[in-house]
């Protein structure tokens, strides 16, 4: 099969695609014929040898992907031949195949489209993940979104306006808090000229953030913790922008607030992440919630993919067409 490799550390050109043996399934896991896979920032991070995993090398790229079931393990017994699935993967979604293990394999509604899984699992699971399990949100609280046009930062937006937050988004252009607004979000901070600590506090009375859904790092979080409401809860999801920042404790405790490390994954507590997944698939079979892919490229662009991610030209999703097809680099809506 045909399967991008990272043999070396490196940037998404290092990547090179190759042939690989197709996998054969372990008891606990199901063979997936992939038909769309998704580009996620830790992927970029994992090649690059910086995620908190690092895979033994040689190793195929990709950690989401959507298809149709193959094989199942001798031990599976929630799924058959012929399913279709999305699933989150610890390697191996850039290519024809790819094995999951049967936990982080979800069947989906014949309404959703393949495009819709493959951009569904890991970014909602994050944000559903953090807001609920740990930001614990309320309805009537503000809720501020930074990276608000991101994949994890455009799921937050939409889930926060559903549970009945005020949802403050901030990013760095109008044309990507544009988006955010049709997602749901009451109010905007373009970041590039205009400082989210006066704008928090303007917005809401000089009362603050309930809680910060922060995917960024870097001077955004640092500006967030200056605006805190009491007892607030600042979510830490990533650090897009490049910088690990630090959280003086004089802050923290001179508003009662928490900082609240987020990091998803089945593997860790897997019943609470099928049922997650459950609630949200019954919200979007209901049209409550609906992805966003912004781009797509074809499965001989991965390099191309990641980097467009990277370069924050993307907004929402970014996704790889199946091998074999002849899809090229596209955008997309919806």
């Amino acid at each position: 099969m045909r399967a991008w490799i990272c043999h070396d550390w490196g940037e998404p050109r290092s990547l090179t695609l190759g042939e690989r043996d197709t996998p054969r399934p372990g008891p606990h896991q199901v063979l997936i014929d992939v038909h769309r896979a998704s580009v996620n920032f830790p992927d970029t991070l994992m090649i690059a040898g910086k995620y908190q995993m690092k895979p033994q090398r040689p190793f195929v790229a990709g950690t989401e992907c959507s298809g149709t079931v193959m094989d199942i393990g001798t031990e599976v017994t929630g799924f058959r031949r012929g399913d279709r699935v999305a699933a989150i993967l610890d390697t191996g979604a850039f290519a024809q195949h790819a094995v999951a293990d049967d936990f982080q394999t979800y069947v989906i509604p014949d309404s959703m489209s393949f495009d819709h899984a493959a951009a569904f699992p890991t970014t909602y699971g994050t944000s559903y993940r953090a807001l609920v399990d740990r930001g614990r949100l309320a309805s009537g609280e503000t809720l501020l979104v930074l990276g608000a046009a991101g994949g994890v930062g455009l799921n937050a937006v939409e889930l926060g306006r559903l549970m009945g937050a005020n949802v403050i988004a901030a990013a760095g252009s109008d044309d990507k808090l544009a988006l955010a607004k049709s997602y749901g979000a009451h109010h905007t901070i373009n970041y590039a000229r205009e400082s989210i600590r006066e704008r928090v506090r303007e917005i809401t009375g000089g009362r603050g953030a309930d809680v910060v859904f922060d995917p960024v790092g870097g001077d955004a979080f640092d500006e967030s913790l200056r605006c805190m409401a009491r007892e607030g809860r600042l979510l830490i999801i990533g650090f897009a922008s490049g910088r690990i920042p630090s959280a003086p404790a004089n802050r923290v405790l001179m508003s009662e607030s928490e900082v609240i490390g987020v990091l998803y994954g089945g593997r860790r507590t897997p019943q609470v992440a099928r049922a997650n997944f459950a609630t949200m698939m019954d919200w979007y079979v209901a049209g409550l919630i609906r992805p966003h892919v912004s781009m797509t490229f074809a499965f001989e662009q991965v390099p191309e993919a990641m980097e467009a991610l990277l370069e924050r030209r993307a907004t929402g999703k970014v996704l790889i067409g199946r091998a074999g097809t002849q899809t090229h680099a596209t955008p997309n809506h919806g």
